[in-house]
């Protein structure tokens, strides 16, 4: 039988397992990356990333365990263009 993944938002309830993969990740750059100190290290403020409304964290979900994640951070590009035939030209993206 195949297993389904079903991808939702993250919540709370998921922050041990989502610190276990950041963790496991840094165990495994940890040896390539020299400046990587021992100890407690973090690379995200996770509990943020769930409550931020600009930051979609996501987990993938497999027989009730959450087995991947992601996030998309949304943000507002603000180019400012100066040219000799207009004064000022804005534009967001």
């Amino acid at each position: 039988m195949d297993s389904i993944v079903l991808i939702r938002k993250a919540q709370l309830s998921d922050l041990e397992t989502l610190l276990g993969f950041e963790q496991e990740i840094i165990e495994v750059e940890r040896p390539l990356d020299p400046s990587l100190n021992k100890g407690a290290l973090y690379y995200y403020d996770i509990p943020e990333m769930i409550s931020e409304k600009d930051i979609h964290l996501v987990v993938a979900v497999c027989n009730n365990a959450i087995v991947g994640s992601g996030y998309v951070r949304l943000e507002i590009l603000i180019i400012i263009i100066k040219t000799q035939y207009m004064d000022t030209l804005a534009l967001c993206m």
